[in-house]
């Protein structure tokens, strides 16, 4: 992977669109030979200039709601989807933009997960939906259409939602929410719900390992086809499993390890033993943890790290903050009005992974935080 820019999205309120922005992603570190205690205080940027606007459909009294994801080997295609399930793809390498088959069912809140070349976008809520032949998990691959003209395009892919959606008493707790997800190799899938987890392929769910709920999957798995039958519901008795990230885990080969930000506390980076989960078929444990990587003000609404390649990494926050704004004029108090505002923020932080004996070490960069006014609340596209 060779990620060179960082991508988020904001609503414009005078326009009444979507504009998408992009952060070189090398801004955010020192060069070679800097000493570790080179990175500096948080520098207030200003937001760049939008590389690309979105209208959205306008419903009979409001503009519909867009969401956005992210995919491609170097993470520059971006899919935009509306509430209608429509669908289109700018390509920010090319500068190109063009249609996409329609979603065959819209995804409100979208769970979306690059795997390879490939986009999977989950419901954050999976549905038992056979009867609608699958419409929970779409993947959007590039190839030939089955049973249409010759000729290679982007189409929508249906595959099962994960074993444990056929239970008896699913759809009843709140820990059905997907809350993590990673790809591996682009031919293994692990989401998480708290406090279960399991391990997909792309559309084939095998039983190799299981705990309430949880299911392992190992290896590829053909795009291309689906099991005719829902999977067996998983045995119960043993213990729940779940995974140590919120939110995307990242997968980085040369060091077999998960990489992602901690759900045990805010501000905490971790990395997980993927290999010895895998060999001893056990759920990923937390290999290593930083600290140091909190919000320095205000709430934390989305928090990510994000793998760039050769070992850098990006966290990614978008940040709510509150002030008391002063207005003119006197209340019947004699004391002068004021408002509580809102800012939107969003800050990025560049930082290395190094090896260090039989454990890894974590350089701090640079630390860029754009303030989003008048825009509404941004979004980090992972």
């Amino acid at each position: 992977m060779n990620r060179q820019y960082l991508y988020m999205t904001a609503m414009n309120v005078k326009r009444s669109s979507y504009t998408l922005h992009r952060i070189k992603a090398s801004q955010l570190f020192y060069p070679k030979g800097a000493p570790d205690s080179a990175a500096a205080a948080v520098e207030v940027r200003s937001v760049p200039p939008p590389t690309m606007a979105f209208y959205p459909p306008r419903s009979e009294h409001r503009l519909e709601i867009m969401e956005f994801m992210l995919f491609g080997s170097n993470r520059n295609k971006i899919v935009c989807t509306d509430e209608r399930g429509q669908a289109v793809l700018y390509d920010d390498g090319l500068q190109a933009v063009r249609m996409l088959p329609s979603l065959r069912k819209p995804k409100w809140e979208p769970v979306p997960l690059a795997v390879g070349d490939n986009l999977l976008v989950m419901e954050a809520i999976p549905k038992n939906d056979q009867e609608k032949e699958h419409q929970s998990f779409e993947v959007l691959v590039y190839g030939e259409r089955p049973k249409i003209f010759k000729g290679e395009d982007f189409f929508w892919h249906s595959i099962p939602p994960p074993p444990y959606v056929y239970a008896p008493d699913y759809g009843i707790h709140r820990s059905d929410v997907i809350t993590a997800c990673t790809a591996v190799n682009s031919s293994s899938i692990l989401i998480s719900r708290e406090p279960r987890h399991l391990l997909l392929g792309h559309s084939k769910w095998s039983k190799t390992f299981f705990r309430e709920g949880g299911y392992m999957a190992g290896g590829a798995a053909d795009a291309t086809t689906s099991p005719s039958t829902p999977p067996p519901p998983p045995e119960q008795g043993l213990p729940p499993l779940s995974l140590p990230f919120k939110g995307l885990a990242e997968y980085v080969p040369e060091y077999n390890l998960l990489f992602g930000v901690s759900a045990r506390v805010f501000g905490v980076l971790c990395a997980s033993d993927l290999g010895a989960a895998s060999a001893k078929q056990m759920p990923p444990v937390v290999f290593q943890e930083w600290e140091g990587f909190a919000a320095p003000e205000g709430t934390e609404i989305e928090s990510y790290l994000l793998h760039l390649g050769a070992g850098r990494f990006c966290v990614a926050k978008s940040i709510m903050t509150t002030r008391l704004q002063e207005m003119s004029g006197q209340s019947c108090c004699f004391h002068e009005k004021s408002t509580l505002t809102v800012d939107k923020l969003v800050m990025f932080t560049g930082v290395e992974i190094q090896r260090c004996g039989r454990g890894l070490k974590v350089i701090k960069h640079k630390s860029f935080r754009y303030s989003m006014r008048p825009c509404g609340m941004p979004h980090i596209l992972y």
